[in-house]
């Protein structure tokens, strides 16, 4: 789980005491990017897996967002974005093809 300095916000070592950018003193409260089980959620991953199916652009956007979001966040939901850019990537292929196709 990703542990943030409660007061600047810079992303801190989960065993780490003390803010290397700000110096604060973390030993109590500190921010997370998890829910309420512990595990940090990729929105923009889920969605983009899910839009590439019917809507290959728009899954292709939030896929690549939700791989950059994945990127920062432990990995969390990478597997679904790279699935969502190869599924928006062949769906928009086909669509080439078949546009194609219907004008020869």
């Amino acid at each position: 789980m990703a542990k943030f300095c409660g007061n600047c916000g810079n992303k801190m070592d989960s065993d780490a005491t003390f803010c290397t950018n700000c110096g604060t003193s973390n030993s109590g409260v500190v921010k997370s990017t998890s829910s309420s089980d512990g595990s940090y959620v990729n929105g923009f991953a889920i969605a983009g897996f899910i839009c590439s199916f019917l809507f290959a652009f728009v899954g292709l956007i939030l896929s690549i967002v939700g791989l950059s979001k994945a990127n920062e966040n432990d990995g969390s939901g990478k597997g679904l974005a790279i699935a969502g850019i190869v599924i928006a990537a062949v769906n928009m292929f086909l669509g080439f093809i078949l546009a194609i196709a219907r004008v020869l």
